[in-house]
């Protein structure tokens, strides 16, 4: 059995998590890969038509933004749809879910089903994991969780990781993420789902503190941030990922017009040590 999960993770925990099933899945003699949806590599429609063919298990993999999944995955499985029709049957390939949280999931299986239905996969396996809010800003003070929670978690969803593996290579059925939670997620989307696509207007650059190092241009996955004349801007299209404030060295990033002081708004950069932003988009 081979698998392939296409991810996407904006600060590193959905990152981690595929990483750790493909991890498990290599160990236990399978053949395994991540791509993400960011790489080069699936730019190229023939490349991914050739991935899709040639792996007996398909994933998709995303963390939940405000009760929905975020704009560019929903735009990558678009891409997907567009070949979907010259490929072989994909009906008879086993496909699964991995979605990650900050606090409840309140998008669930159901959306996604619909809409891998429409490319002809079937949903067998869905998996939510809670690892740590990503985004702590003036407004909505939510800092991630402490390291030492965030040691004990990563253990613990291991251990759910190596379930949700267990179940896929003995073809079984395994839905989970659904609960009473889901009703208020409604509401939630309604809500969010305009805001999202307003999300690039929420942040600025200081000038004044910006150390011009780029990261935030170059790392931005859907290439929303521009260097104008003598500013940075940021335009429609934002994924709403944080990444951006998150990995600010020098903490220029501006929320509504505000400086976010770490010492109150904590940054998150990523489950692991030393993260390199560029590892959670190849």
């Amino acid at each position: 059995m081979s698998f392939v999960t296409f991810f996407f993770s904006g600060t590193g925990n959905t990152w981690w998590v595929v990483k750790e099933f493909t991890d498990i899945a290599s160990k236990n003699g399978y053949e395994a890969k991540m791509i993400s949806i960011e790489n080069d590599q699936i730019k190229n429609l023939s490349s991914l038509s050739e991935l899709l063919e040639k792996s007996d298990a398909i994933g998709f993999a995303y963390p939940i933004y405000g009760a929905n999944i975020p704009p560019i995955m929903r735009e990558f499985i678009t891409e997907v749809k567009k070949i979907s029709d010259n490929l072989k049957k994909l009906d008879n390939k086993y496909c699964y879910i991995i979605t990650t949280i900050g606090y409840v999931n309140g998008y669930g299986p159901f959306k996604i089903k619909n809409i891998l239905r429409s490319i002809g996969l079937k949903l067998k396996a869905h998996v939510n994991i809670r690892l740590s809010n990503n985004l702590s800003t003036p407004g909505m003070r939510m800092n991630p969780v402490s390291k030492k929670k965030l040691e004990k978690r990563k253990k613990k969803r291991i251990k759910k990781i190596n379930k949700f593996f267990g179940k896929i290579i003995k073809n079984k059925k395994y839905i989970r993420g659904i609960g009473p939670w889901l009703i208020p997620g409604i509401l939630i989307r309604r809500i969010t789902t305009p805001k999202m696509k307003l999300s690039h207007q929420r942040f600025s650059i200081n000038l004044d503190t910006c150390n011009n190092c780029n990261i935030c241009i170059n790392n931005c996955p859907t290439n929303s941030i521009m260097r104008v004349d003598n500013n940075i801007i940021f335009k429609k299209g934002c994924t709403a990922c944080s990444r951006c404030y998150n990995f600010c060295q020098t903490h220029s990033i501006l929320y509504n017009g505000k400086f976010a002081d770490p010492r109150v708004y904590r940054r998150y950069n990523g489950p692991i040590d030393n993260l390199n932003v560029r590892n959670i988009k190849n």
